[in-house]
């Protein structure tokens, strides 16, 4: 089966409208009508990263979205995104920032009030 840049565009879709259901890469593969296989090389051939990553990256970018313009609680955010726990989404959170959600969102906010 040949996979082409519109096939990616699918993926890419899909995944931005379902990240907060924290699917897994085969229920993905499985709605768009492709393999786990075929997914992951569509990703890694268009973006350079895993389906899994591109969740992550998606994720992540809400998550910072939310702690810097929000008022919402973490707790709240973490429901949101899709954890099931506020601990999971800090620990996923410090891993791919180096620092918790209420650092970074104190660091956004210093950062907003020196404009």
């Amino acid at each position: 089966m040949q996979l082409d840049v519109s096939d990616f565009y699918r993926l890419k879709s899909y995944t931005d409208e379902h990240f907060r259901q924290r699917l897994s890469v085969a229920e993905i593969a499985l709605s768009i009508g492709k393999s786990v296989k075929q997914v992951d090389k569509l990703a890694k051939d268009n973006a350079g990263i895993s389906v899994k990553e591109l969740l992550d990256e998606r994720a992540l970018i809400e998550a910072k979205r939310q702690l810097a313009f929000s008022q919402y609680s973490i707790t709240d955010i973490t429901e949101q995104l899709g954890f099931n726990e506020a601990t999971n989404m800090t620990k996923f959170f410090k891993r791919h920032t180096d620092v918790s959600p209420k650092d970074f969102r104190q660091l956004c906010r210093m950062g907003l009030r020196k404009s």
